[in-house]
């Protein structure tokens, strides 16, 4: 055993118990796990952990002699908590979607390595104070935490953004807080908020959120929204991103030859429109009040899904059946889907383009 591995060991346990013993940590837990909760309760349950986390180091690192065991113990601990913030904001996510019917895979963003890597060499400076390397090992292993979550919010906001979701990003500030925080806070349409509202400095307290639960639209007179698009900023980029994954368009005897080879008994090609149509005979398997589609392995459900999501309204929002052309490794498929609504489609069937 190396001594990073004893050290680590040493202040996960330290971690641990203190986590376990703070009760408002453990009701926010229970919320997450009772699926009740949203993303203001994930940022208080990340900003508990990063002050308990900041304490650990700031009261132990200073402890451990050996610079290699010191620099380890800080990385392990902070790829540990990122991990598990990760996990919690998956888990609040997918209970959200579960609830809206949306089905699309929580984004997890990459580890910030370099970033904690720096972190943690710089508690060896031999040029700085002990008291300096603790009020450092304290606010930068706070702060690291902290955009862990920041993380998360960003790239699904934007994420889902581009797969047709109307995303608010908000920064909520605690009243007390530095000009700039004040200046960034507010909330904003995903793309145009203001530059640097997903950072954050040495003590902040700001809460960074994301709802992303209106689809896009125009409020008609009755307050209802529509499945039209609203004009805003985003529109021009969303059609240009559209137009370069623009799916097949099959010609009538293509889509004949597919019909023939690969379609259930029931499905006929509507002649003058370029789409497939269901016949009066179509298998109920398929076209029942809940068909059951074919079933994908869930990395390549969730891409088809997000693809559909993106180019629906540009081109299958009139479609109750179309064929989406995609690439899965390095081969080109296309997949025959259920239109049911936005976000909501059977896949029904999955062919090779060279079949």
């Amino acid at each position: 055993m190396t001594p990073g591995d004893e050290n680590y060991k040493r202040l996960r346990a330290e971690l641990d118990r203190r986590l376990r013993s703070d009760r408002r940590l453990s009701a926010l837990a229970e919320r997450i796990a009772a699926g009740t909760a949203d993303f203001t309760d994930t940022a208080e349950y990340t900003q508990i952990v990063a002050r308990h986390i900041g304490e650990v180091m700031s009261d132990s690192i200073g402890e451990i002699t050996d610079p290699v065991g010191k620099e380890l113990a800080a990385r392990a601990l902070l790829r540990d908590e990122y991990e598990s913030i990760n996990g919690v904001l998956g888990e609040v996510q997918a209970h959200i979607d579960e609830g809206l019917g949306i089905q699309l895979e929580p984004v997890k963003p990459a580890f910030p390595a370099e970033r904690v890597a720096q972190a943690a060499h710089s508690l060896l400076d031999p040029t700085v104070t002990e008291q300096t390397i603790r009020r450092r090992a304290r606010s930068t292993s706070e702060n690291i935490t902290n955009s862990f979550h920041d993380d998360f919010i960003e790239e699904n906001a934007r994420f889902r953004s581009r797969a047709g979701l109307k995303v608010y990003v908000e920064r909520r500030t605690s009243g007390k807080c530095c000009p700039w925080c004040t200046e960034v806070a507010g909330r904003y349409l995903m793309s145009e908020q203001p530059e640097g509202l997903f950072r954050r400095h040495d003590n902040c307290d700001c809460v960074i959120i994301y709802d992303g639960k209106v689809l896009r639209g125009q409020v008609g007179s009755s307050g209802k929204r529509t499945r039209t698009w609203e004009d805003t900023g985003e529109r021009a980029a969303r059609i240009e991103y559209a137009e370069s994954k623009k799916p097949a368009r099959l010609s009538r005897e293509e889509a004949e030859r597919l019909q023939g080879e690969h379609m259930p008994e029931g499905l006929t090609y509507l002649r003058g429109r370029g789409i497939m149509e269901p016949s009066t005979k179509l298998n109920m398997q398929y076209f029942g009040k809940n068909p059951i589609g074919i079933h994908l392995p869930k990395k390549e459900y969730g891409k088809i899904i997000h693809e559909i999501n993106t180019l629906y309204y540009d081109f299958y929002q009139d479609q109750r059946v179309f064929w989406h052309e995609t690439v899965i490794d390095d081969s080109y498929y296309v997949y025959k889907v259920l239109n049911k609504g936005f976000d909501n489609y059977v896949i029904m069937l999955k062919v090779k383009k060279d079949d």
